[in-house]
C-alpha cells in the first residue's frame, strides 16, 4: 500500500492471514464493480449542484449496475453454500448506505441551513478539509457534566473495581433520565458547535444522545482478529464509522495522555475510492452467517473466520475493503509508519473534545495501557423538519 489516499485499501491478497484463500478476479465482475464506482462518483459530483434530483439519479442509474453485479457474484460462487444469502444481505446493506450517504450529499448541495459566524465557519472549514476540529468546554460546562454523571461514574467504577468487569458494554452508560438528558443536551447543544455542524452538513443539526464510557487496561475488544502476532498494535482498531449522517464528538472527563486511551484521527482523504469506502462500512456489519451481524469486537469481524475470508475474497477487488481496517496493518510495515506519521492524537484534560465526521475520518480511542479514561461519545442528528 502506498502513502496515498486509500489507506483502507489493504492488499488482502498479500496478507498472511489470507494465505491459501483463493481470490476471484473475474473480469466481468470487476467491470461491473468499476462501472458502479464510477457512477457513484458521478452522482456524488452532481449532488453538489442544488438543481440535482439525487433520488432520481440513484433510482435510475444504480439498479441497472448493482443488480447484475450481485447476480454475477451469486452465480459464480455456488460452491460456497452461504454465499447467496451473504451477497443478498450485503447488497441490501450497500444500498442502505448509498441512500443514507446521498441524502447527506443532497443536503450539502442545497445547503438549506446557513447560520454563519466567523468561529462556526472556521470550524466547518476544518471539518471539510480535515474531517475534525479540536475544542475545549468551559469550566462551568465541565462541572455540569461531572454533576450529571456522578452516579453513573459510581456505578461504572463499581462494575470495574468490585465486579471485575472490563468489557466495553458493562462499562458504558447510554440511557439517561429526563433531567440527566436535559443537562447533557444543555452542554452538547453548544450554539457554536451546532452552527458549525449545520454549516458543514448542509442542514440543521442537534444533539441526539451520548454514551459515557470508562476505558480500562486489559480489555480485548480491539485486539487481534486473526489470532496472529504480526498485526500492528499501534494501528489496531482504526476504523470508519458506518453512518455519514451522524457526526460525532468525543469529550474527555479526566486527564488523558498517551497511555490512557487518547483518541487519534487520520485526516480525510484516506477513505479511498467511493465504492470501496461504502463497501467497507457495509462489510463491517454483514457476516457470512445470519445472527452474527453487528458484532463489534475484532474476533467477530467477517474476516475473523475462514468462511468469512473465503467469501470476502470472492468480492471484486474494488470492494475488498473493511471499515475496521486497522487490525489488518502489519507491524513494521510502511502502512503502520504512514499512520503514525499522519495521525492527530488528542490529549488533554476534562472538557477537551474533538468534533468529527466519523464515516470520513479513520479514528480510534479508548485503548488504555495504564490508568483509565472517562469520556463521552456524543452523536448529532439532523433536526426534524
Amino acid at each position: 500500500m502506498n502513502a496515498v489516499p486509500g489507506l483502507t485499501r489493504v492488499r488482502y491478497e498479500d496478507h498472511p492471514a489470507f494465505a491459501g484463500v483463493p481470490f476471484d478476479d473475474d473480469p466481468e465482475t470487476a467491470a461491473l464493480a468499476s462501472a458502479l464506482g464510477a457512477t457513484l462518483e458521478q452522482i456524488r459530483t452532481r449532488a453538489k449542484l442544488p438543481s440535482t434530483d439525487v433520488v432520481h439519479l440513484l433510482n435510475s442509474r444504480i439498479p441497472p449496475i448493482i443488480d447484475p453485479l450481485f447476480a454475477r457474484l451469486t452465480e459464480r460462487n455456488g460452491d460456497l453454500y452461504y454465499a447467496a444469502d451473504f451477497f443478498q444481505r450485503l447488497k441490501a446493506k450497500l444500498i442502505e448506505l448509498i441512500i443514507q450517504d446521498y441524502e447527506v450529499y443532497a443536503d450539502r448541495g442545497t445547503h438549506v441551513y446557513a447560520d454563519h459566524s466567523e468561529t462556526a465557519d472556521s470550524i466547518a472549514e476544518s471539518l471539510q478539509k480535515q474531517g475534525f476540529w479540536f475544542g475545549l468546554l468551559t469550566p462551568e460546562a465541565v462541572q455540569l457534566l461531572n454533576d450529571t454523571v456522578a452516579e453513573a461514574k459510581k456505578t461504572l467504577w463499581s462494575r470495574y473495581e468490585n465486579e471485575k468487569h472490563i468489557d466495553r458494554e458493562a462499562l458504558t452508560v447510554n440511557r439517561w433520565g429526563g433531567a440527566e438528558y436535559s443537562a447533557l443536551a444543555a452542554v452538547f447543544n453548544n450554539e457554536i458547535v451546532l452552527n458549525a455542524l449545520s454549516n458543514y452538513m448542509g442542514g440543521s443539526y442537534v444533539f441526539m444522545g451520548c454514551a459515557f464510557e470508562l476505558s480500562v487496561p486489559h480489555t480485548r475488544w480491539w485486539t487481534r482478529r486473526y489470532g496472529r502476532d504480526d498485526e500492528s498494535p499501534l494501528s489496531a482498531y482504526y476504523h470508519n464509522d458506518e453512518s455519514l449522517r451522524h457526526p460525532k464528538m468525543i469529550c474527555y472527563l479526566c486527564d488523558v495522555g498517551e497511555t490512557n486511551g487518547p483518541t487519534s484521527l487520520l485526516p480525510v482523504g484516506f477513505e479511498g475510492e467511493i465504492l470501496g469506502w461504502i463497501a467497507g462500512r457495509a462489510l463491517d456489519h454483514v457476516r457470512e452467517a445470519r445472527g452474527r451481524d453487528d458484532v463489534c469486537s475484532m474476533d467477530g469481524a467477517l474476516v475473523a473466520t475462514e468462511p468469512g475470508r473465503r467469501v470476502f475474497a470472492r468480492l471484486p477487488k474494488a470492494m475488498r475493503s473493511l471499515g475496521h481496517f486497522g487490525n489488518d496493518i502489519l507491524a513494521g510495515s510502511s502502512q503502520e509508519a504512514f499512520i503514525l506519521a499522519n495521525r492527530a492524537v488528542m490529549t488533554g484534560g476534562p472538557g477537551q473534545f474533538v468534533l468529527f465526521d466519523g464515516a470520513r475520518v479513520p479514528h480510534r480511542g479508548g485503548i488504555v495501557d495504564q490508568g483509565h479514561r472517562w469520556a463521552f461519545q456524543v452523536i448529532y442528528e439532523r433536526k426534524p423538519a
